[in-house]
Formats: C-alpha cells, sequence, structure tokens
C-alpha cells in the first residue's frame, strides 16, 4: 500500500516547479531534463539517461544505505539530493526492505495510468472529430490499398472494421487507452540479465503478452512502408532494425515513405526540415547493425539513388480523405 506524502515543502523547496504539486519521481526527472535542455515531451529519453547516470548509481547506494549522501562536487550531486529529499519528504520511500528498481517501475506505471487519463480525456473532447481526422489521414496514407499497421500511438480507432480503408490488421504495439499504455527505453540499452533492461519496451511488451497475443503484421508481401507520426526516436529503433531486417530493404524493392504535416506555426519546408535528420540518423544507426558494413554505409545512399526512400507532405489530409480526393478530381 502507497503510503500517503507527507507535503510537498521538499520538493518546492528544490526549485524544481515552485507552484507544482509534484507526486512522481519520474515527472522530476523529466523536469531536471527539461532544465538541462533536453525535449520536456521526451519521457523514455530521460529515463534512459537517467539510468545510466551517475545520478541514478547515488540514489541506488543512498536506498541501502541512509547515509550515503553524496557531496556536492558537481551539477549530478546536487541532482541526486534533491531527488533524495523528493523521495524521503514527498513519495515516502521505504526505509525497510527497500527495492529501488522495484519503486521506480511502479512510479514508471502511475505515470502510465496518469497518461492514459489525460490521452483518453482529450480524445473523449471530440471522440467523432478525431475519428474523422484519423480516417481522412490514413486514407491518404494507404491509397485504397491493402495495409497492416503497426500502432505506436495509444488511441484506439476503427480501422480495422472500415472495408473503405482496406486495413488487413492493426496493432497498438505498445498498449492502449483501453489496455496500459507503455512506456520504456529500447532494449540495446542494457543486456537482459540487468535488471534495468525490465525498464525495456521489449520487455514491458513481453509482459504484456501475458494479457493477450495479437498476430503479425509483418509479411513478405509489403512493398512500401509508411512512416508517419513519430518522432522516429531511438527508444523505438529496435522495432525499425527488425522491420528493415524481415524486409531485406537493402536487397528487396521495398518503398519507404517519411510523412509529415506541418503543425502550429511551421511552414512545409520547416516542417520537412524537422524530419530530415531523423530520417539520416535511423538509418546511419541502422547501417551500423548490418553485417556488410559496406552496405550499412551506403544504405541511405543507395535507397535515393534508386527512388526508394521519400518525404512525403500529406498536408492535404486535413481538407478531405483521400477517396474525396480521387472522385473530385474524376478518379474511380
Amino acid at each position: 500500500m502507497r503510503k500517503s506524502k507527507p507535503t510537498n515543502t521538499a520538493a518546492n523547496d528544490m526549485g524544481l516547479l515552485p507552484s507544482t504539486n509534484l507526486d512522481n519521481f519520474w515527472v522530476t526527472v523529466l523536469l531536471l531534463k527539461h532544465g538541462e535542455g533536453n525535449d520536456c515531451a521526451d519521457i523514455e529519453a530521460a529515463i534512459g539517461q537517467f539510468l545510466k547516470s551517475q545520478v541514478f548509481m547515488s540514489l541506488l547506494n543512498w536506498s541501502s544505505n541512509r547515509n550515503a549522501i553524496p557531496p556536492v562536487k558537481n551539477d549530478e550531486d546536487k541532482q541526486a539530493i534533491m531527488l533524495i529529499s523528493f523521495l524521503s519528504n514527498c513519495l515516502g520511500f521505504p526505509i525497510e526492505n527497500p527495492d529501488f528498481l522495484g519503486f521506480l517501475l511502479n512510479e514508471l506505471r502511475r505515470f502510465e495510468t496518469s497518461f492514459n487519463r489525460y490521452i483518453a480525456d482529450q480524445v473523449n473532447q471530440d471522440a467523432y472529430g478525431y475519428e474523422q481526422k484519423s480516417f481522412k489521414l490514413l486514407s491518404w496514407l494507404t491509397e485504397a490499398k491493402l495495409t497492416s499497421i503497426l500502432d505506436f500511438n495509444y488511441t484506439d480507432h476503427s480501422f480495422s472494421h472500415s472495408e473503405a480503408m482496406h486495413v488487413i490488421y492493426d496493432r497498438n504495439i505498445h498498449g492502449s487507452i483501453e489496455d496500459q499504455p507503455i512506456i520504456g527505453i529500447d532494449q540495446s540499452m542494457f543486456p537482459a540479465v540487468d535488471r534495468k533492461y525490465e525498464f525495456s519496451k521489449t520487455y514491458r511488451v513481453l509482459e504484456a503478452t501475458k494479457r493477450h497475443v495479437d498476430q503479425s503484421v509483418m509479411s513478405h508481401q509489403i512493398k512500401q512502408i509508411v512512416f508517419f507520426g513519430h518522432s522516429l526516436g531511438p527508444a523505438d529503433y529496435s522495432y525499425f532494425q527488425s522491420v528493415f531486417d524481415y524486409l531485406d530493404i537493402y536487397e528487396n524493392n521495398v518503398e519507404i515513405i517519411f510523412g509529415f504535416a506541418p503543425y502550429g506555426d511551421l511552414s512545409v519546408d520547416a516542417a520537412a526540415h524537422v524530419q530530415e535528420p531523423r530520417v539520416a540518423a535511423l538509418f546511419d544507426e541502422y547501417g551500423k547493425s548490418m553485417d556488410n558494413q559496406a552496405h550499412g554505409n551506403n544504405l541511405l545512399h543507395k535507397l535515393l539513388l534508386e527512388n526508394r526512400l521519400s518525404i512525403h507532405n500529406y498536408k492535404n489530409a486535413e481538407e478531405m480523405s483521400y477517396f474525396e480526393y480521387k472522385r473530385f478530381n474524376g478518379g474511380e
């Protein structure tokens, strides 16, 4: 049973967010990372960086020896002391039988539960409008071709029940708001024998198979891969590597499209420029994993030369579906 928290005075004293009631360890870590200039939305990067940091080691030592408080020599020591204060005074970290990694995993599950409620609330504000926008977008991404969807979002939809969309199968690989979202790090960060591996998406998806087993979205008949709305962050590189390996994209005639749509005040060019370095970084990292390093080094060049890779703007998806566009322009 979770102990009631004393007060949040200690968290306020840290100077993190004086007017905010912090009640989750990972939210606090995320705010600290944001203070260092990192993306405030990238919780998975914050988790990975923390688990590899000296701050984590200091807290792990402190969890089993409450006298092991690090002397303040650098910024990492300051962060460790802030988090020790937060754990003691705000989260009620237990003195008896402490299990620091178990505690952090539980905090991650609490974060996921809160995140789940937030996403559900956002969708429910305009559920019909959200479904219509999703339908229009997917119609452009699929263009009435037989499609399987590997969905990294957490929202549910009815694509697989729509004959017009030609969706064979879709899977929310990291859970959904109807189940439990999964947030985690890339499995390559730690070996499986390290308990920190339990924070990886691979391990946590494995845990989820105890609740249900999904069929595969993969098929050797796939001739086109379309990415849309994904940050292409390192936390999901293992998935992309598996897909690229399965389809043998170096040798086979598989087209890869990275889609985007301008958002906020971004122009089309600015939105494309956001995507370009992410695509380059993804193929650079994937190339390093290939057995033939010569192939890995020239993979991106080969795909471009063969016109098998493109970055595409899907701004029309905001106005009408692909099917409407075809009708208005004399198509079937």
